[in-house]
């Protein structure tokens, strides 16, 4: 068993740069076997953003919310919709 920590530093869903597929891969692995970590759900969703997948990132938001529900995640969805 590994635990990979993985911190992203002043995420802004606004922020498009390149992130690496394995760095979201590795975060997917991560939310497999933790789906009710909201910090995981926050970085995943953050790259997520980044990486360029606005197309379903709403439903990838509704899903963090379904299963780690947090302030943190809903202000950030909020953000992204407003």
């Amino acid at each position: 068993e590994y635990t990979v920590v993985i911190e992203v530093k002043n995420c802004e869903f606004q922020d498009i740069r390149p992130v690496p597929e394995s760095a979201l891969n590795v975060l997917a692995r991560g939310l497999e076997a933790n789906q009710c970590e909201s910090e995981l759900w926050y970085e995943y969703l953050c790259l997520y953003w980044r990486h360029g997948h606005a197309e379903d990132f709403s439903d990838w938001c509704m899903t963090a919310l379904q299963h780690a529900a947090s302030l943190n995640i809903w202000w950030k969805v909020n953000k992204v919709n407003n």
